[in-house]
């Protein structure tokens, strides 16, 4: 690959996890969870429920975000 599509690769992943962190504050906004500093970690895998689940509705993806932070409070 060279070095402009490498660049251009890498714009649309930028892109992509922005978008993500978007939706994912978007669909916390009003929960206990919007008020926690949350660490590197915690996105990720709010992303991921997001990604993995993009077929879903807004209120079954609020809903599974909420299951993964009860989730990851129990580890």
């Amino acid at each position: 690959m060279n070095n402009r599509a490498l660049e251009e690769v890498e714009d649309l992943i930028q892109i992509k996890n922005r978008l993500l962190e978007l939706c994912m504050y978007a669909l916390i906004r009003d929960t206990k969870i919007y008020n926690h500093e949350l660490d590197d970690v915690h996105k990720c895998k709010f992303m991921a429920a997001i990604l993995t689940n993009l077929n879903d509705d807004t209120f079954t993806l609020r809903k599974k975000l909420l299951k993964t932070w009860e989730n990851i409070k129990d580890e």
